[in-house]
């Protein structure tokens, strides 16, 4: 979840030593990567989510929550991969299937609290461990590999709002 805007609230700060960016400015910094502090209802707010990835080149590492989540998952997965070091690779492929189960699990949970992206696990996640992945060469050479792709969740960076006044002899609709 991104610690900006609400959910980034400085605890300790007691003002900034600037002016405040206007939105011009703001959107300008926000291109490039710089997260700005901003003073909104009395607080002092981290106003920004993004990595320094440049918006055109590497988009899915835009979102600084993705990166963090991505982060995640690599030291969550090679905590399970730990697990499978020196393991017998079976010629039934029950390793192989505990691995990929592991796996799975591990982004079911993601999944679950919503960070993967998707209507259904199979649409936010795919893990692959079959036999393109762990070919008999790398099964040969003591080698367990596994293939997982996901799809962060996107965070709401901007927020619109469109007001109507309607006159009292119209429907609100």
């Amino acid at each position: 979840m991104p610690a900006a805007g609400d959910k980034g609230i400085l605890q300790f700060a007691i003002g900034l030593s600037q002016a405040d960016f206007g939105d011009t400015n703001r959107q300008t910094l926000n291109g490039y990567g710089v997260n700005v502090i901003r003073q909104m209802y009395g607080d002092q707010r981290i106003y920004g989510w993004r990595s320094l990835a440049s918006p055109l080149n590497l988009p899915q590492w835009l979102d600084f929550g993705a990166v963090r989540l991505m982060m995640a998952i690599t030291a969550d997965a090679l905590e399970i991969g730990e697990q499978f070091v020196f393991d017998v690779i079976d010629g039934a492929g029950h390793t192989i299937a505990a691995y990929g189960g592991a796996l799975t699990a591990m982004l079911q949970g993601y999944y679950n609290s919503g960070q993967l992206y998707g209507d259904v696990a199979s649409d936010a996640f795919n893990v692959d461990v079959g036999p393109s992945v762990n070919t008999p060469t790398t099964l040969q050479n003591n080698e367990l590999h596994a293939v997982l792709a996901v799809r962060p969740s996107p965070m709401a960076e901007l927020v619109y709002i469109t007001i109507v006044n309607v006159p009292i002899t119209q429907a609100v609709s």
